[in-house]
């Protein structure tokens, strides 16, 4: 405002009315020029500002970085030796401890899969965790560290890079049992449950692709909608099991004991049935395409239609309820020079690339 007052001794009155308007236009170019000034010193001031934060930011981030990773490490060594308690409460602790890290500090979920997979053989297999049988039958006491440990394996999600649970050689029967275990929507798939005892467990959605389950105990389970394509379930119990439209393609069941099994809307494309007892098993809308039934019982499979016969493959030892026809194109248990021991003979014959998928996947 003072640049206006020194308009009048820049240029005093009675100069005429062109002198005034050059004097205005001069005060409105020195007020710009000022204000200009005082913005630019405005920005390097903003400016110097926000670098100063930026790096004390950055530095702010590191060190939580760093503090964090401190943290994960301490508690997660603090977690592996509750794991050696002998406290039944203290070993529970650290297995959920571990969930914790994996699912706050991704970059841990690989050392946690290892590590509970390493807790879960180990135990299982501990002498003193299966006694010798001496004088009086003591009650069975379940290990249900083991059962935790299983259970939080198959809810941590899935990550690039980091496997699934390495279960080979864990003894999951007796006192370290998944009877009844809770792990609907959970990932267990390439996990060998071989022999497990997995009896009424929850397994709904769950993704088994590629589990091996041979000779497991599944008496009761429920497996609605699980994904269990190129699973090896051989001479399995799922006597009673619940696998509606469950995804069972290129499965192998050859040998398995599905009495009273409901496989309704089951996807069963390229499964192996060789020898697999099916007796009053429900099979309403079950895709039987291309499935092998060489020696499988069906006589009182319920629900089972012509259709779905004609789009599976079988044999002369195959038995089929009386009001179904045998295809033609199946041969006569006369003709069979033998039946075959191995599934996978017949099964690779009529579809190798599910056979060449089926070993893949197993041997993965």
């Amino acid at each position: 405002m003072g640049i206006f007052y020194l308009r009048a001794s820049m240029h005093p009155s009675g100069l005429g009315g062109e002198a005034e308007a050059r004097a205005m236009v001069e005060c409105v170019l020195l007020i710009a020029s000022v204000t200009l000034a005082t913005l630019a010193g405005y920005q390097v001031a903003a400016d110097g500002t926000r670098r100063a934060y930026a790096q004390a930011w950055t530095a702010g981030i590191r060190e939580k970085d760093s503090n964090a990773r401190f943290c994960a490490r301490y508690f997660f060594g603090r977690a592996v030796d509750r794991l050696g308690s002998e406290n039944n409460t203290t070993r529970l602790g650290g297995i959920y401890a571990l969930e914790r890290i994996a699912m706050d500090s991704p970059s841990d979920q690989r050392a946690v899969v290892e590590v509970l997979s390493a807790f879960i053989r180990t135990r299982s297999t501990d002498p003193t965790l299966r006694p010798a049988a001496s004088g009086p039958v003591v009650p069975l006491r379940p290990a249900v560290d083991i059962h935790a440990a299983v259970a939080v394996l198959g809810r941590l999600s899935v990550l690039d890079g980091v496997p699934r649970a390495d279960l080979s050689g864990a003894n999951l029967t007796g006192p370290a049992a998944l009877h009844c275990i809770q792990a609907s929507y959970g990932n267990l798939s390439n996990t060998d449950l071989t022999g497990a005892d997995l009896s009424h467990a929850h397994l709904g959605r769950a993704d088994l692709t590629a589990t091996r389950l041979g000779g497991t105990n599944l008496t009761g389970a429920s497996l609605n909608e699980a994904n269990l394509s190129y699973t090896w379930l051989g001479g399995a119990n799922l006597t009673r099991a619940r696998l509606g439209g469950a995804d069972l393609t290129g499965a192998s069941l050859s040998g398995a004991n599905l009495t009273r099994a409901w496989l309704d809307g089951a996807d069963l494309t390229g499964a192996s049935l060789s020898g697999a007892n099916l007796t009053r098993a429900w099979l309403t809308e079950a895709d039987l395409t291309g499935a092998w039934l060489g020696g499988a019982n069906l006589i009182t499979a319920v629900g089972l239609v012509q259709d779905q016969i004609d789009a599976a493959y079988g044999d002369g030892w195959t038995r089929l309820p009386p009001e179904l026809t045998r295809p033609a194109s199946w041969t006569s248990a006369e003709a069979d020079e033998y039946r075959p021991a191995d599934p996978h003979q017949f099964v690779g014959q009529w579809h190798p690339e599910v056979l060449a998928g089926q070993d893949n996947a197993l041997s993965a």
